[in-house]
């Protein structure tokens, strides 16, 4: 769970806001826009590669984690009703791709004073960025998601069709993303164990559900 307080995830929010207000003003052709399709044959036969490393790897509690995720993730993929594409429908613009905590900084009073690693600058709709941030700062937390999203609404106006299409965005990319069990199990990267939660594998559309139903009933958004 998230260490930021309340406080700071509104200003985390505002704070992206005035990012994504930069931005737009900025030629993002030099920069990759993300197509949200997959093979759902290939992704099956990638998290069964993965499952077998980890079927031979040591007992722990990672590997135990590891390999209860992946289960699930592959249960879930394989289920006839799953998407595994899936088109943008309002705006992209230049965003910053990797908007967390780590990559913040914080004054004694709790704003927002400086943002760094600029790497994954992308061409994506701003509400993708915002959902992406909720997901990796408070786990779709829908307290601390409703105060963080509310800073940026307070700055930025985000319609509920655009918010509606980030969270859908962001949901099928994050429910084919299998980047830390590869690089733990199929490329011997250790250090990516960290981003592997010691917690079941959810669809986002379930961890939506929850910030959605609190938004609904938070009237500082809009």
């Amino acid at each position: 769970m998230s260490t930021l307080s309340l406080v700071q995830a509104q200003s985390a929010g505002f704070a992206l806001a005035l990012v994504h207000s930069a931005l737009v003003h900025h030629d993002g052709s030099a920069f990759p826009s993300i197509t949200l399709s997959w093979e759902k044959e290939v992704w099956l036969r990638k998290l069964e590669t993965i499952i077998k490393r980890i079927r031979h790897a040591p007992t722990s509690d990672d590997n135990y984690w590891a390999m209860r995720r992946a289960e699930k993730q592959q249960e879930y993929l394989a289920n006839n009703n799953s998407v595994h594409q899936y088109k943008i429908a309002t705006q992209r613009q230049l965003i910053h791709g990797d908007y967390h905590q780590a990559n913040l900084f914080f004054d004694r009073h709790s704003a927002v004073s400086g943002l760094i690693d600029w790497d994954l600058l992308q061409n994506m709709p701003p509400a993708y960025d915002v959902i992406r941030a909720c997901a990796y700062m408070f786990q779709m937390d829908p307290l601390l998601s409703s105060a963080f999203i509310g800073g940026y609404t307070s700055h930025l106006p985000l319609a509920g069709e655009e918010l509606i299409d980030g969270a859908r965005a962001w949901g099928i990319y994050a429910d084919h993303h299998i980047w830390p069990l590869e690089q733990v199990y199929l490329h011997n990267n250790v250090a990516a164990k960290r981003f592997i939660p010691h917690q079941d594998f959810l669809p986002f559309s379930q961890q939506w559900c929850r910030v959605a139903h609190h938004l609904k009933n938070d009237k500082d958004i809009r």
